[in-house]
């Protein structure tokens, strides 16, 4: 049965303001409240978004009964805390990526949300935009995978008063996208082999090799120089190219071999974030506890990799 859901926001930073802009094209969400670490923060945000209500509080936020769903944009470090006390209080659930830090949260939060029949999904919001649909079609039809490639590096890093490299971000922010793109194309892979470069403590830069049973797989991502920011598949019957896919609205060419080549377009209605906010209220609509498009065990398996990609240093 179609509803409308009220929707609250854990944290009041940039994700928090791209799903307001996105939620105000969605009718059946209503902007309920906001809650932060930073009262003054989420009153602001309140008055400048208009938003229904404030709490002072995260606890005080998810105790009041008129919260459907909660969209988790807090600091990574903060999520599994986060979603645990969301479903202990019988809230629905999105968090933004990166979903949790390890493997072992993951499983008990799937679990947790099956338990008590929850929606709760990964908002790595590129899986739920159009883009994905069409390159897994497409993808289907290169015959065998023999190589792919995807890179995503964006100059990300400054340095503090002594002199030491630091940056608002963690490189999983942008290594997630390689790993889970080649996951959700191509599968889990046999192998894989990494090395990571550190300065300052800090995971600056990562390649890594995926061996399939036909093929293999390049990654790379980093916070220190513009990559290349392709997408690529080679097949035994095509080739897929697709620049900045994790934004989901650059063209897409796929080349069939020998001479017939498709181009894809893509035009977000808002931008970008109402694909995953649309599938969840279709989801609860249902009473799915899961997406189908991008379920927890995908974002499990990308995890179990994710954590063999930094075992070892890079050479200069």
């Amino acid at each position: 049965m179609k509803q409308t859901y009220n929707l609250a926001l854990f944290g009041a930073g940039t994700i928090a303001k791209k799903i307001v802009e996105a939620a105000k094209s969605i009718e059946r969400l209503c902007l309920y409240a906001v809650a932060s670490r930073n009262v003054e923060n989420a009153r602001s945000f309140r008055e400048k978004y208009g938003i229904q209500h404030v709490f002072e509080s995260y606890e005080d936020m998810i105790s009041d009964s008129q919260v459907d769903l909660v969209y988790i944009s807090t600091p990574t470090k903060y999520h599994y805390e986060h979603i645990k006390m969301c479903l202990l209080a019988e809230k629905n659930v999105i968090c933004e990526k990166p979903f949790v830090e390890t493997v072992e949260q993951a499983i008990e939060l799937q679990q947790l949300a099956h338990q008590k029949g929850l929606f709760l999904m990964d908002a790595l919001w590129s899986m739920y935009m159009p883009i994905m649909g069409e390159l897994l079609k497409y993808t289907k039809e290169l015959g065998k995978i023999k190589y792919s490639t995807a890179s995503l590096g964006y100059p990300s890093v400054s340095k503090d008063n002594t002199g030491k490299i630091k940056s608002r971000y963690d490189l999983w922010d942008y290594a997630v996208y390689p790993l889970a793109t080649t996951i959700l194309l191509r599968g889990e892979p046999q192998k894989l082999k990494s090395c990571s470069k550190r300065i300052d403590d800090i995971v600056v830069k990562n390649r890594s090799f995926l061996q399939y049973k036909d093929g293999k797989a390049r990654l790379f991502s980093g916070l220190l120089h513009r990559s290349t920011y392709m997408l690529m598949l080679v097949g035994t019957k095509g080739t897929i190219f697709a620049r900045k896919w994790w934004f989901g609205k650059f063209p897409v060419i796929v080349w069939k071999y020998p001479f017939k080549f498709i181009v894809l377009k893509f035009q977000h209605a808002m931008n970008g974030y109402e694909y995953e906010l649309n599938e969840a209220v279709d989801c609860m609509d249902k009473g799915e506890i899961e997406t189908r498009r991008y379920p927890l065990g995908n974002a499990i398996s990308v995890l179990k990799w994710a954590e063999k990609m930094e075992i070892y240093e890079c050479r200069k």
